[in-house]
């Protein structure tokens, strides 16, 4: 009888779960029609069974795949252009070079080796080498040849021979593979490695803008996982493969389950001080000074009571370490309050013009170039 009873239980909610479970879902397909949209309630319903619309879309893997696989097919390319990347089979992506293309009113200019820079780079013994790796507020989304913080640094002393191998989109992890790959082709005598607060947060990702690398910590390395990185079409047809199996077709439930499992924590603290650690040392080992520069973007360049996580991380790593640093937002707080109006989105021309002097200021005052300079008899900027 107890069974029985068990039984006959189990069926009744059975059946309220899988009715409530059609009445949820009808109310989620309801939710798409656009008149209904407009109510507050069913307009809720829509965002949160709709991958696209949720708020915390972006911090699942599935979005950024969902817009490549929607770039690739109207033939868009790569981060904002087709004419701007091609795919790198360890970084994911990078410049194309010997560019010279013009994209909403803002030139873009690459040389030879692929750096955003407006002449090709040669070795020069008789020039101070300054190597700076970074992401879109290095490389320049946004932003016209003429005001490029690592250009007007060039123009500004013909002494030194700015490398500029940043690129849009990049995480840290990104940032130092490419320190990693291209400092003995360079043999800088300066280091830069330029972030930003959000760089840390793409370290999640084993796919962005494009399928990119991750890193673990295992033991006391840095692992480089999801390499190598195919084709254009090879990862298309991979990523098609995958979201095959993540979405069931017209099905609503599905995706609300899916929006609502997305998490939008940061990394840990752990990983970007290891990584700042191998860079600072893979400078070390080519007898190379280190400057670690924190870009400030978004609120936090206008508002000062704005806290970011990568500052966070940038002031502990600093405390703890003993490591030549630049932050770059205090900078432009102070110019706000006297009335500069710097904004933080990608850098413009006083955003850059700021930039570019005090990390100028940085160059002149650092040992390295004070000694370089001694040896040399060379003229004044």
């Amino acid at each position: 009888m107890k069974l029985k009873q068990f039984l006959i239980t189990l069926k009744s909610y059975t059946a309220i779960g899988l009715i409530t479970l059609v009445f949820l879902e009808i109310a989620f397909q309801f939710s798409s029609l656009k008149p209904l949209q407009n109510l507050s309630g069913f307009n809720n319903l829509y965002k949160v069974s709709d991958r696209d619309k949720f708020g915390d879309s972006a911090c699942g893997s599935y979005w950024w795949k969902s817009q490549f696989i929607k770039r690739y097919e109207s033939d868009r390319g790569l981060i904002r252009d087709a004419r701007l990347h091609d795919t790198h089979t360890t970084r994911g992506w990078t410049p194309r070079p010997n560019l010279s293309v013009t994209i909403d009113n803002i030139k873009y200019t690459t040389n030879q080796q692929g750096h955003r820079a407006l002449k090709d780079y040669k070795p020069n013994p008789e020039q101070y080498t300054v190597l700076v790796v970074g992401d879109s507020y290095t490389f320049g989304i946004d932003t016209d040849d003429s005001f490029l913080w690592t250009n007007l640094l060039q123009a500004k002393d013909q002494r030194l021979n700015i490398i500029n191998l940043g690129v849009g989109g990049y995480g840290l992890d990104q940032i130092y593979i490419t320190l990693k790959e291209t400092i003995k082709t360079y043999q800088p005598d300066l280091v830069i490695a330029a972030f930003i607060s959000d760089d840390i947060f793409r370290m999640r990702f084993d796919f962005r803008d494009y399928k990119k690398p991750i890193l673990k910590i295992k033991g006391d390395e840095l692992i480089v996982k999801n390499t190598p990185i195919g084709s254009l079409e090879e990862t298309y047809q991979e990523i098609k493969r995958e979201l095959k199996w993540t979405t069931i077709p017209v099905l609503k439930l599905d995706d609300v389950v899916y929006n609502l499992s997305i998490s939008c924590r940061e990394v840990n603290y752990q990983l970007p001080s290891k990584v700042f650690l191998e860079m600072q040392e893979i400078a070390r080992q080519e007898k190379a000074d280190f400057l670690l520069t924190y870009l400030a973007s978004n609120p936090e360049v206008e508002n000062p009571n704005h806290t970011s996580y990568g500052e966070k991380v940038f002031r502990q790593f600093i405390l703890e370490n003993e490591v030549n640093s630049l932050n770059t937002r205090p900078y432009f707080l102070a110019g706000n309050k006297a009335g500069k109006n710097y904004s933080g989105g990608h850098y413009q021309k006083s955003e850059s013009i700021l930039v570019r002097d005090i990390i100028y200021d940085k160059i002149k005052d650092s040992k390295s170039f004070q000694t370089f300079i001694a040896d040399r008899v060379s003229p004044s900027p």
